[in-house]
């Protein structure tokens, strides 16, 4: 199935059904659900992917449960000041998704909120951060705490309470959904078992988040991907004390997203799973939202803040970006060409197909492109199994195109080729071009399509048109780092708007 397919499917449930008032503890958990289920529908209709991932066996989770505690006992020794300090009061608390930090300058910058932090402190607030997952980076760009301990632990306790727990639940016409999922899908339809230890690991996850909140009292609460179990944790938290919630965008939005889009059937005062505010990219993602959060009178609302790490790199700030152009015109002159393409690769989408198609088309471009083939940050293990599907390529880069920045390629290439990831709205913002090579992305970019900033390509001729025609309309420099500067000058007044509101809404 496609995104638009199952968007549709979704919207007809909300229309039939009566989603809002389906709760669980008193929560209404419609968003775990519809996220829960749209994902189901989306990977099971994905092509095989190459050499799939067996199951994890259970010695391995519990060795790697026990080497995440002792990697934070550890790093929590050697790095105290940053984390003691990650977790003092503040007027704004983050919760980072974990992977979304680079490497500048010797230490690690969290690319969605440290922009944030910044501008926060700019204005005289002051904030802390909470980081999840188990990487435990450091020396890391500002102070946070490593949370992925605490986590595992509360997960560990849910799973023993699981045999005494009672669940108080309204779910009219639960069975109808299932039943209708099912016809479409065998086996992805949500299980009640499944769905209320989901809900219980939520609680569990708001009442660690409860603590927090007491101890660090913020105002204003930002997240990087709020619809995963421990975001809904935080934005349950939020609501109980009456705190704003702002989600960072981090990728594709619109109309047929399931976190972001048409969400046709929502309480007047909103569902607790999902933020106060969404901070956009642009005005595009904003009216996607405004679409649909009317609804809620007021309780979800969007704002156009722009992508501040991505505008800090348009911008052309000599400090930040003269490293990493450096290696990049290092390597340039290594593997000469006539053109840079930038390859994102993304988990669960490494087809056979895919590959074979990129093998094609660089094998019959010769010397004349570059290619930097740069894997998705979940697919850091993968890189040697990525290397031998591209071994023998000369024009073609890895290791460089995975560990430098994002934005830093992005100032260097002519042209980006994917199947689906949301770089193609960033590659825009830098007047570079995409080339998408699943069909169900034309969907997700209508608005790139329209303006010719994104072209399908399903074969290897296809592909080396699109790649043609998308290295000769890449913008000039100077334009580009101009736009940037502006964006960065109306983020300023964003924050102000989200940090007056914040300050209203606290009395």
């Amino acid at each position: 199935m496609e995104a638009s397919e199952i968007m549709d499917l979704v919207n007809e449930v909300e229309r039939d059904l009566p989603v809002d008032a389906w709760t669980i503890d008193g929560v209404r958990v419609w968003p775990l659900i519809r996220m829960q289920t749209a994902r189901e529908l989306l990977v099971k209709s994905r092509a095989p992917v190459t050499a799939p991932a067996s199951r994890t066996s259970f010695p391995r989770r519990l060795r790697d449960l026990i080497g995440c505690q002792w990697r934070g006992v550890h790093t929590g020794l050697t790095d105290s000041d940053k984390r003691r300090r990650g977790l003092q009061r503040a007027g704004a608390l983050f919760l980072s998704n974990g992977i979304s930090f680079v490497a500048l300058q010797g230490k690690y910058y969290e690319s969605y909120c440290d922009p944030l932090r910044e501008l926060l402190e700019s204005q005289g607030v002051d904030s802390a951060m909470l980081t999840p997952r188990d990487k435990f980076l450091v020396p890391r760009h500002s102070p946070s705490r490593f949370i992925q301990p605490a986590l595992d632990r509360i997960r560990l306790k849910n799973l023993l309470r699981a045999p005494l727990r009672r669940v108080d639940e309204t779910l009219p016409g639960f069975e109808v959904f299932t039943a209708r999922i099912r016809g479409v899908m065998q086996g992805c339809e949500p299980g009640l078992p499944a769905l209320r230890r989901s809900a219980s690991l939520i609680g569990d996850f708001a009442d660690f988040f409860d603590a927090v909140i007491v101890r660090v009292r913020p105002r204003l609460c930002f997240l990087v991907c709020y619809y995963w179990l421990v975001g809904f944790g935080l934005l349950l938290a939020c609501r109980r004390h009456g705190i704003p919630s702002v989600d960072i965008q981090h990728g594709v939005q619109g109309d047929v997203h399931l976190a972001y889009g048409r969400w046709n059937r929502m309480p007047r005062a909103g569902f607790e799973l999902m933020p106060s505010w969404f901070w956009c990219w642009s005005e595009a993602e904003v009216e996607a939202i405004r679409r649909w959060s009317d609804g809620s009178e007021g309780s979800h609302r969007a704002i156009a803040g722009g992508n501040l790490f991505l505008d800090m790199w348009r911008s052309d700030r000599g400090a930040l970006a003269a490293d990493s152009d450096r290696s990049i015109q290092g390597k340039k002159a290594m593997l000469r060409a006539d053109h840079d393409i930038l390859v994102t690769l993304q988990p669960y989408l490494l087809t056979e197909q895919f590959v074979r198609l990129l093998r094609d088309v660089m094998a019959d471009s010769g010397g004349r492109r570059r290619w930097w083939i740069r894997l998705h940050p979940s697919m850091l293990a993968e890189r040697a199994r990525v290397k031998a599907m591209f071994q023998g390529r000369a024009n073609a880069e890895i290791d460089l195109a995975t560990d430098l920045p994002l934005y830093a390629l992005l100032r260097h290439v002519d042209a980006h080729v994917t199947q689906i990831s949301s770089v193609v709205l960033e590659a825009e913002a830098f007047g570079v071009g995409s080339v998408v090579c699943w069909p169900d992305a034309m969907d997700l970019y209508r608005p790139q399509a329209r303006a010719g900033t994104v072209l399908y390509a399903a074969s290897a001729g296809d592909l080396h048109q699109a790649l043609q025609r998308q290295c000769a309309a890449r913008l000039p420099v100077e334009r580009v780092a101009a736009e940037g500067a502006g964006k960065l000058l109306a983020a300023r007044d964003s924050l102000r708007t989200l940090v007056s509101s914040a300050r209203r809404a606290g009395g």
